[in-house]
């Protein structure tokens, strides 16, 4: 793993990993993770029907496939599109993130709206079913979008990033 430098006076402040900002890189370390896992998830949703049904055969009785089951009130095709709809988020963040790690400023513009977007929605949720996690959330993305709008473009005027 390549070591960290801070730049000298005169060029660009600060600690830098693989010649890019340390901000930007846990933004992408961050994103990249969480679009893996969101990809992962609607995966998973999108088959969990099937999956379930396995479970049934192998063990009625099963304690978590029963509660399951009980519980979870969702068609296929309901499942389908959840499952869909949370792949297609991750697989845009792993976009984004790969675009970061490019150093695109079309996608620093793209993921500004992205994440502008999970902001509102994250905002409304905190609002209406307030959890801390959910409020951490909220704090990471108005984070990530201040670091993005605020602090990348030093960066980009001292050639840092093309």
């Amino acid at each position: 793993m390549e070591e960290a430098v801070v730049y000298q006076k005169g060029t660009d402040p600060g600690w830098h990993f693989y010649h890019r900002p340390l901000g930007l890189m846990l933004i992408i370390a961050y994103r990249a993770i969480w679009g893996f896992i969101e990809l992962c998830a609607g995966i998973a949703i999108i088959f969990s029907k099937k999956i379930i049904a396995r479970e049934l055969l192998e063990d009625p009785e099963g304690l978590v496939t029963s509660w399951l089951v009980t519980r979870v009130h969702l068609d296929a095709r309901a499942l389908m599109e959840l499952g869909a709809i949370i792949a297609t988020i991750g697989i845009i963040e792993l976009i984004l993130a790969a675009g970061l790690w490019y150093r695109s400023y079309a996608i620093r513009n793209a993921s500004m709206v992205f994440f502008s977007i999970l902001g509102i929605y994250a905002l409304y949720h905190v609002l209406h079913r307030f959890t801390p996690l959910r409020l951490i959330a909220l704090l990471v993305d108005i984070l990530t979008l201040y670091y993005l709008w605020k602090v990348l473009p030093k960066h980009f005027k001292h050639g840092e990033i093309v």
